[in-house]
């Protein structure tokens, strides 16, 4: 009885040794070296289900540190980088609204990859970013011009005649093209796999910060494609790559043509006015014609005759 009693005084005092071990660890913790152009954001967040970062990507890293999550989401093009349970590592595009904060001490996990440095907690994690990560530059045809770098779309649609298609490797460039060789001007990218084609704008754009147009794209994940009633647009200039000038009787033409007849005692006024509309232009047409017809009775005739 004695010797179990000194065998559990000494498992005993193992563990609680180990424990006070592991809590030196995480309070005397190692500088982090940072990547060039990284800063912390947010020392210790709450994390949820939904995510605390936008357009995440979760990597588990056996050798997880606070430098290395950040070098892999500087390498992947995201320019947020969040430590989270250890060997999480996120890599996001930007933080929801209303990240809560709460103690450092809360983010009191051991880096799986270095035991001196802190990676987050259960639901709490530590956010880095960078300005100068971002996600590539799309490649925009020639011709083609950035029109808003993120606006707000509605139900109506921000562009007229909003012609919409879902592309399975949806880029700016690919949305770009697609609408031109329709004979749209107007192209915007959208959650992430929908291209909208315009003839134009339906009203003024709401322009809004580019960081929620955060949604990868369907075919480049290192590009941004809009975001849920987000939109990336972009306009053709004449002769831009790909763009195909359309023919009036392509879409939306009308043409209305009104015939006046005006008839008076030695002639007659015929004027016709002509109206075709597109859906980016309007032409008016006027056309008058008079036609002079000298009418004689037959009186008139036959005392010419005679």
């Amino acid at each position: 009885m004695l010797q179990l009693l000194l065998l559990f005084v000494a498992v005993y005092a193992t563990v609680a040794s180990a424990a006070v071990l592991n809590t030196t660890q995480l309070t005397a913790r190692a500088p982090i070296v940072f990547p060039s152009g990284w800063q912390t954001l947010i020392p210790c967040a709450v994390d949820t289900p939904d995510r605390v970062l936008r357009s995440v990507v979760i990597k588990q890293l056996s050798d997880n540190t606070v430098s290395r999550c950040m070098a892999l989401c500087d390498s992947l093009g995201y320019n947020y980088a969040g430590l989270e349970y250890s060997n999480e590592c996120h890599c996001g595009r930007g933080v929801v609204k209303g990240a809560g904060q709460v103690a450092s001490s809360e983010c009191n996990m051991a880096c799986a990859g270095d035991e001196t440095q802190s990676c987050g907690g259960s639901w709490r994690m530590q956010l880095y970013y960078t300005q100068s990560t971002v996600s590539k530059n799309p490649t925009i045809p020639s011709g083609w011009a950035v029109s808003a770098a993120c606006a707000v779309d509605v139900g109506d649609r921000v562009l007229k005649d909003d012609y919409f298609i879902t592309l399975e490797k949806n880029t700016p460039a690919l949305c770009m093209t697609t609408c031109g060789a329709k004979g749209y001007s107007y192209a915007g990218v959208e959650y992430t796999n929908e291209c909208h084609c315009g003839s134009g704008l339906a009203g003024s754009l709401q322009s809004v910060d580019a960081s929620e147009c955060y949604m990868n794209c369907a075919g480049d994940s290192t590009l941004d494609c809009g975001g849920p009633w987000r939109i990336q647009v972009y306009k053709a200039s004449p002769g831009a790559s790909g763009y195909t000038v359309p023919d009036p009787d392509d879409y939306g033409v009308v043409h209305d043509y009104d015939f006046h007849l005006h008839l008076h005692d030695n002639h007659v006024n015929f004027d016709i006015d002509i109206e075709t509309r597109d859906n980016d232009d309007h032409y008016d047409v006027f056309l008058f014609v008079l036609v002079i017809v000298v009418h004689k009775s037959q009186q008139h005739i036959q005392h010419d005759l005679d």
